[in-house]
């Protein structure tokens, strides 16, 4: 790791142009890469001192570069991510191209990371191919380079800056953090005022309703939304199915870091619909003026299309933060783009506001075509 990360476990801090030599033959050449962070590094694996293939970390990804504002930094968050955008643009311009273009990129992330905005579905690339279609090279002037950079950000998950310090500062061996995971009896009574996140699918959920429940079902972006909404300083309990689906969710958790704030976890199943609950399937367009409509999808999506005219636009990590006044004079219909976030919101709601009519337009909103929607 970089010398500059001061890292609280044993480890080897290397800086720019250490060479690592592996064999005779084969060596790893230190790049000091700043911009996605104040200590990244990318590694230059050479062979007969001729350089092959570029580890660029989260510092390039493809067509792409890591975010610069994925730490905490208190009140200095905007001063902070415009001067690692600024060592971004240079690390760019002055480390990754002036490196032979022939050179294979090797990342740490591919398409669907949040550590970048626009990263590209591929394996591997080439710095050739990078200089020539990677939109952060086509920015000559550092200026120009910030703006684009800072321009195009999306949210910040709670858990980013917990793993930051998790990573720097060490953690026990994941297994023996599972292992000490408590799975509690069926249909378990938990604690007052706890917070317990209901992983089962929707319509499970809400036929068998657990009151207060935040609704994140277990699926392939589970815990990426789990640590956007649950903040890394809270413990929570898990509701699920069954064991099986418990244990992968409580896998995924570990990931992130999550696995030692769980309280434990438990199957439910007694029969309890949601109150107040409004069947999606009922919604129709020229009644949409009487409900709050929210799209929690995020702003860039929302403002690319609105599905809905009258919708506003709350998105999700914001509605989980409790950042915004929802109007409570009218029923209250949350939909996303395919009903998983809309899930999760509606069930936020319901908690926050218990006596208003919530309803999650769920899928539906794929079968919506709103022609005064813009």
């Amino acid at each position: 790791v970089s010398e500059k990360l001061n890292a609280k476990y044993k480890r080897h801090g290397v800086k720019d142009g250490d060479i690592l030599p592996l064999n005779e033959n084969i060596s790893l050449r230190i790049l000091e890469t700043p911009g996605h962070s104040p200590d990244s590094i990318s590694i230059v694996l050479q062979a007969h001192n001729i350089d092959q293939v570029v580890f660029t970390g989260d510092a390039l990804l493809f067509g792409d570069v890591g975010r610069p504002d994925l730490r905490e930094y208190g009140n200095h968050e905007n001063e902070q991510r415009t001067f690692l955008a600024k060592q971004l643009y240079h690390t760019v311009h002055e480390k990754f191209a002036t490196l032979n273009d022939s050179l294979v990129v090797y990342p740490a992330h591919g398409a669907g990371s949040l550590c970048g905005n626009a990263t590209h579905n591929v394996t591997s690339s080439t710095i050739g191919y990078e200089k020539a279609h990677n939109h952060a090279f086509q920015h000559p002037t550092e200026k120009a380079f910030v703006d684009y950079l800072l321009s195009s950000l999306s949210f910040v998950p709670q858990y980013f800056p917990y793993d930051v310090e998790h990573n720097r500062v060490g953690s026990n061996d994941v297994k023996t953090n599972l292992d000490k995971v408590k799975i509690f009896p069926h249909n378990y009574k938990v604690p007052a005022e706890s917070i317990v996140v209901d992983i089962r699918p929707k319509n499970i959920y809400s036929k068998s309703y657990f009151k207060n429940a935040i609704n994140i079902q277990e699926g392939t972006k589970f815990e990426t939304w789990f640590g956007t909404v649950i903040n890394p300083n809270q413990k929570f309990f898990l509701v699920g199915q069954d064991e099986d689906s418990i244990h992968l969710a409580i896998a995924k958790l570990s990931k992130i870091g999550y696995e030692t704030h769980l309280n434990g976890a438990f199957t439910f199943d007694i029969p309890n619909k949601i109150p107040s609950f409004l069947d999606g399937k009922k919604f129709i367009l020229p009644d949409q003026q009487q409900y709050t409509i929210i799209d929690v999808r995020n702003a860039n999506e929302f403002n690319e299309k609105k599905l809905i005219s009258s919708s506003i636009n709350i998105p999700l990590p914001d509605l989980a933060k409790g950042k915004i006044q929802i109007p409570k004079g009218k029923p209250i219909v949350v939909h996303c783009a395919s009903g998983y976030r809309s899930a999760i919101a509606a069930s936020i709601l319901r908690n926050e506001y218990p006596d208003l009519q919530i309803l999650d337009l769920g899928e539906e909103i794929t079968n919506i075509q709103d022609a005064s929607a813009k």
